[in-house]
């Protein structure tokens, strides 16, 4: 048998991976026994869209992070961690330590991804399992007034490290709705749900405008 020298490895993701092999077998080549095996489980198993892939891999390169490389970005799309136990878990066995910024900021971006997918108005809803932290004293929100939050919706969840009070914070384009989210630490699943609300308005006159309920499962 030949050598083969390898003149560039580049991690792809397995949505990109199941578009190649479809291509393959659409330009009525026939894929050797492996690769047919790996494009049939893909075809039964894999979800997600190649445009929502394609969308986050460009959101996670421009976070400018030097130690989130191609690779892990890849995995991240793979696998969509939905906390930071989860993310963590990409990392184990590799030299990269992550600060926990660098992780809110990741997630910020998962997030927003989902809320692209589910947030199609009322009856949708989503479940996620996230990680609270021991020491929560506030749960609220708050609407922005100024700069790039002006008009959007705040979840601060606070807590104490120490002596040091920490904000962690989730912008929403909408109004948010977190009066049946208790504060219990622990991995937790929650329920996002898009509600429609009547505001007060004129005598007999309905005005219904919609909005997100955020609260434990």
């Amino acid at each position: 048998m030949a050598d083969i020298d390898v003149m560039e490895q580049k991690p792809v993701t397995m949505l990109e991976l199941k578009d190649k092999l479809s291509n393959i077998k659409k330009s009525g080549k026939e894929l050797n026994f492996r690769a047919d095996k790996v494009h049939t489980y893909l075809d039964e198993f894999l979800a997600g869209s190649k445009k929502t892939s394609q969308d986050l891999y460009k959101k996670l390169s421009e976070l400018k992070i030097q130690k989130l490389k191609e690779r892990y970005i890849v995995k991240i799309i793979d696998t969509m961690p939905e906390d930071q136990d989860a993310l963590k878990t990409i990392f184990v066995g590799e030299t990269s330590t992550f600060k926990q910024e660098e992780l809110k900021q990741i997630l910020d971006d998962i997030s927003a991804t989902a809320k692209n997918s589910y947030y199609a108005g009322p009856p949708s809803k989503a479940t996620l399992t996230l990680y609270f932290p021991r020491g929560i004293s506030e749960i609220e929100t708050q609407q922005g007034t100024a700069g790039a939050n002006e008009g959007k919706w705040e979840l601060i969840i606070r807590f104490k490290r120490g002596a040091t009070t920490v904000d962690l914070v989730e912008n929403f384009p909408f109004e948010v709705d977190v009066t049946e989210l208790s504060k219990t630490e622990g991995k937790r699943k929650i329920i996002i749900s898009a509600e429609r609300k009547d505001i007060d308005s004129d005598p007999g006159v309905t005005n219904l405008v919609e909005y997100v309920k955020i609260k434990d499962q």
